[in-house]
């Protein structure tokens, strides 16, 4: 069985020190707030069945009933999100960053399997061009299901146009399996290094603000990266979403690194999940991706200006 971290009367003794606090807004709604046990898998189904004695379920306990959320082998280690928003308290606390106008939003899938928690604090912020604001967050992910490993993450969310839509990158990021190498108190320090890779950020965003780039470029660059994907083994290109990226590059007031940088940022936050399913697993696949073309050899050589000077369509 999987203990928390804290008993009932330390969560009482939390809850009334924050109480009033912004912080207070990191707690978890009740009807998401509950235990996850580790169950062997053979005192749950039928002797009939040839069952691992390794296969453990993952139980949630419910206020309205037990859900086992997945089967697991016996190195995996639940971890609450009680417990993971308690830890990020503290580090938020002993940060020292500007708490006033904090906002908090806490997401889960139907389920209650899967969680994220964004926090934007808007009065951390840089800004890298006259009027261009960028406010610094911390994006927390867990999952009871096994589909999302933990992460943390800080993000650099910027207003972009006058109705207040914003689009977001990830600056310091960290994902761990839940086993018993996890240490969510090592993982949540993490998160105050952050803040200084957020600051740093500036000084690269101003030289993409004055790195010209071809639409030529560009497209190469998408085509490679964010419309690129791999099915059965080839890699392929998602035509219509390169033509959206290529659309909205072009509907930017300048053809520069930074305006290609921030229509994949828009590409990967505002997600319109015209399928159905959970929009948060689209987000993190697109931000996963945005990293990447972040990291790849076409990206370095467009900050060295060798692809910038290609003519444009």
């Amino acid at each position: 069985m999987y203990e928390s971290l804290e008993t009932l009367e330390h969560q009482a003794m939390r809850s009334n020190l924050y109480e009033g606090s912004p912080l207070s807004a990191l707690d978890i709604p009740p009807n998401a707030d509950f235990e996850v046990d580790t169950v062997p898998l053979n005192e749950i189904v039928p002797d009939c069945y040839d069952v691992s004695r390794n296969a453990y379920a993952i139980v949630g306990r419910k206020l309205t009933g037990d859900t086992i959320f997945k089967v697991a082998s016996n190195r995996y280690k639940p971890l609450l999100n009680r417990d993971i928003v308690n830890v990020l308290r503290e580090v938020i606390l002993e940060s020292g960053l500007n708490l006033k106008d904090m906002q908090v939003a806490h997401t889960f899938s139907p389920d209650y399997a899967k969680y994220r928690c964004r926090i934007i604090f808007p009065n951390v912020t840089i800004e890298p061009k006259l009027n261009d604001i960028i406010h610094y967050g911390l994006n927390i992910s867990n999952s009871y299901d096994l589909s999302w490993q933990f992460s943390s993450m800080t993000l650099a969310e910027r207003l972009w146009c006058l109705n207040g839509c914003t689009t977001s990158d990830t600056t310091f990021n960290t994902r761990r399996k839940h086993t018993s190498s996890l240490h969510i108190e090592r993982e949540a320090q993490k998160l105050a290094n952050g803040i200084e890779a957020f600051y740093d950020s500036e000084g690269t965003y101003q030289r993409w603000i004055n790195t010209p780039v071809s639409t030529f470029a560009v497209n190469e660059l998408f085509t490679n990266t964010l419309a690129k994907y791999e099915q059965y083994g080839i890699s392929k290109v998602a035509v219509k979403t390169l033509d959206d990226l290529m659309s909205d590059f072009r509907d930017q007031s300048s053809n520069t690194l930074w305006s290609a940088y921030n229509v994949a940022t828009a590409w990967a936050t505002h997600v319109n999940n015209t399928r159905g399913g959970f929009k948060p697993n689209t987000q993190r696949t697109r931000h996963s991706k945005v990293a990447t073309m972040l990291n790849s050899p076409i990206w370095k050589e467009l900050e060295e200006s060798r692809f910038g000077e290609c003519p444009q369509f």
